[in-house]
């Protein structure tokens, strides 16, 4: 059995992280911290661990395998610091950092080589998980487009302790869509975007020139803003092999091909076919949860790194800075760069 800690008892813990480890066999939390001892109290009793005010104690007191950490982003730069100094593997809910500065310093800190993850849950939801088996499928080709759209209604305000609703936003909703396009391609050739700030409504449009480590090339192009009045999420990806996957609102996705690589209806003519989930899928599989903390402590289970590591998020965080810059100019023409870093 993993020993894991929880640090920051609050509404994401209660509703995502706690639930889903406690469906995974063999990972066991022994430990609850919060700065609002109550509150962690309340969860040890619940998940029979034991509770913390101060995550330094904690650390010293505990035999961890790994600490997930879901507070301000200024407390996974010091839980994350001291975790890995220690050599405990360490998930940290997104955003990991303020900075790129102190991801790279996180990253250079890693000398035991522990696992280390970032909560990009969209990543794993059940109908992008079904998409990216389908991709290891040679006649499935490799995606040359993609496009993706994530709305929501907030941040309208800074928060975290930040002065700025850009880099709120940015941090909060940006992260996601932005963590999905490097996926498949890390490196950016070149970008052109549109933006709209005005009275705190922010909106994104660009498109990038991504390339993988192998050299392959992807058009992404990605929408996001704050001016939805709920959340929305949708992607589509097209391939080399002519293949059109669209995933709405991580609930279902449409595959529209030649009638030639996927065959759910035997010799029947049709434009494309549809996946949904099953009624008794549970919640926390749909929204990618589960998925997430079980493939992390897989890997910390077998000492290597997970997919959205804290070095998967070094071209998350380069993009993110290109959008912050592009919305405090605060205008709405198109600037075509070539970006080295």
């Amino acid at each position: 059995m993993l020993k894991v800690a929880v640090v920051g008892i609050g509404e994401q813990s209660w509703d995502n992280i706690l639930p889903s480890l406690a469906q995974i066999h063999f990972v066991l939390t022994v430990a609850m911290c919060d700065i609002d001892k109550k509150k962690a109290d309340l969860a040890a009793v619940k998940y029979g661990a034991k509770s913390y005010a101060d995550f330094s104690e904690m650390i010293e007191n505990e035999e961890l395998d790994a600490i997930i950490v879901a507070s301000y982003p200024d407390v996974h730069y010091k839980v994350a610091q001291l975790a890995l100094k220690k050599g405990i593997a360490v998930f940290i809910e997104k955003p990991p950092t303020f900075t790129l500065k102190e991801l790279k310093h996180l990253i250079s800190i890693n000398k035991h080589n522990v696992t280390t993850g970032v909560g990009l849950n969209f990543n794993y939801a059940e109908a992008v998980n079904i998409f990216d088996e389908l991709l290891k499928k040679e006649a499935f080709g490799k995606v040359k487009y993609l496009s993706i759209s994530h709305y929501g209604n907030k941040p309208k305000k800074p928060i975290w302790g930040l002065k700025s609703t850009v880099q709120s936003f940015l941090l909060a909703q940006a992260i996601h869509p932005v963590g999905f396009i490097t996926k498949y391609g890390e490196k950016i050739k070149t970008y052109d975007i549109k933006t709209i700030n005005k009275e705190g409504d922010l909106f994104v449009s660009g498109n990038f020139l991504l390339e993988d480590a192998k050299g392959d090339r992807v058009i992404a192009n990605l929408t996001t803003g704050n001016m939805s009045p709920y959340f929305m999420w949708r992607a589509e990806l097209i391939t080399d092999k002519s293949i059109i996957i669209r995933i709405n609102s991580l609930w279902d996705f449409e595959i529209f091909d030649n009638n030639k690589t996927t065959n759910l209806i035997d010799k029947t003519k049709r434009w494309k076919d549809v996946w949904n989930p099953s009624p008794l899928s549970n919640g926390y599989s749909r929204t990618g949860y589960l998925h997430q903390f079980s493939e992390f402590f897989t890997c910390v289970k077998k000492k290597r790194q997970f997919a959205s590591s804290l070095e998967s998020l070094l071209p998350v965080y380069h993009i993110l800075n290109i959008l912050e810059k592009e919305l405090k100019i605060e205008h709405e023409d198109i600037r075509e760069q070539i970006c080295q870093y």
